[in-house]
């Protein structure tokens, strides 16, 4: 079953995203400090969309450690307690 919605789930984001890619298929200029690059609008979004996951992701991932050394800390404190 999980394998059947795993194949649904991707089949929708192809088709999501060639539909995203057709609908933005200008180009746009891209200007950094050193150059600029016209690439298409949609690359630039996705590009900016994976960015913004990934930031996500790393100070999730940093709230995560803390929350567990936390709680490492409180078992000790609770197995010492019981001794």
């Amino acid at each position: 079953m999980f394998k059947l919605l795993t194949i649904f789930f991707s089949i929708f984001l192809l088709i999501f995203g060639l539909v995203f890619s057709s609908l933005n298929s200008g180009f746009v200029i891209f200007n950094y400090y050193i150059d600029s690059i016209e690439i298409p609008l949609s690359l630039l979004l996705i590009c900016h969309i994976l960015l913004g996951v990934l930031v996500s992701v790393f100070f999730l991932s940093v709230s995560i450690i803390k929350l567990k050394i936390c709680n490492n800390n409180l078992f000790k404190q609770i197995k010492n307690l019981k001794k």
